[in-house]
């Protein structure tokens, strides 16, 4: 994925419109850049693995790359022995390689709050949903749902909110996941034992509806609430702070609740695995 972030950054200094190009511009050119470089070169693989002997071999090699995660859990690990060690300023360093928001003023807390949230949502993003795009669609549209993911990621501009150069590639990544996200839902209220925490904080939390733009805040508020602890709140990107609701228990993160959120992924894959070995002997018995 590396190679693709790259091209995606160079697409993106290259082609990009200028601000004061129309917004019908910005959607085309954003589309165009994914179409005109990514789509040839899916086409080639598709027809490549038709022809190739052994193809579920490498349709598994494609998959190992379009499922990546683990180097994002390694640094979640990193920021959580960082703080346990009190080096607030390595732990923000590390933060910063996964989360776009300004960390240089991010609290301990605040780290830990981050860091949780984005271990989640990249868990959904870039394990879950490759995987159930392979299972309907086939290893191909995985590769090109991860592809679109990551140009989404190099694309986006926090500090514009009229970004429209972007949105092509944030409308595919949210119809991608928004059975993912359904199915993670599910998954924590049917295997996340709900922990109950005495504290005297007195958090303000708030339960977001369900819509297509609400699944992410829908899923911080059912982790929290489950695990007993706030997601959310106010955040800030290139210096510019925006004010979004509390989510979960209203008892603040702490850094035991980083690796009970380690643990709880962990289970979750678990049954996952189970379901999908239980679903290929079906289907090879069948």
């Amino acid at each position: 994925m590396a190679v693709i972030t790259l091209l995606a950054k160079r697409i993106d200094n290259k082609v990009r419109p200028t601000p004061k190009s129309s917004i019908q511009q910005h959607l085309i050119s954003g589309s165009l850049s994914y179409v005109v470089i990514f789509v040839p070169l899916l086409v080639i693989l598709y027809i490549a693995l038709s022809l190739v002997e052994y193809g579920v071999f490498f349709e598994c090699v494609i998959l190992f790359f379009a499922a990546s995660f683990q180097p994002q859990k390694r640094t979640f690990i990193k920021v959580q022995q960082a703080l346990n060690n009190e080096k607030k300023l390595l732990a923000r360093q590390w933060l910063s390689s996964i989360v776009k928001r300004d960390t240089e003023v991010l609290s301990p807390i605040g780290i830990g709050k981050a860091a949780i949230e984005a271990l989640i949502l990249r868990y959904v993003y870039q394990i879950l949903t490759p995987i159930l795009v392979y299972l309907a669609f086939g290893v191909v549209m995985a590769l090109a749902y991860r592809i679109a993911l990551e140009c989404y990621w190099q694309w986006k501009q926090p500090r514009n909110p009229d970004d429209s150069f972007s949105k092509p590639m944030a409308l595919v990544c949210r119809i991608f996941q928004f059975i993912p996200m359904l199915i993670t839902l599910l998954l924590c209220f049917l295997f996340i034992v709900k922990r109950t925490k005495v504290s005297r904080e007195n958090v303000t939390t708030s339960k977001p509806k369900l819509t297509l733009k609400t699944l992410s805040p829908l899923l911080f508020h059912t982790v929290g609430k489950r695990l007993g602890f706030t997601l959310g709140g106010p955040v800030q990107y290139s210096g510019i702070r925006k004010k979004l609701p509390r989510y979960g228990s209203p008892t603040q993160v702490k850094m035991s609740d980083m690796l009970v959120t380690v643990y709880t992924l962990n289970t979750i894959t678990l049954v996952v695995s189970g379901f999908l070995l239980i679903l290929t002997t079906v289907l090879i018995v069948a």
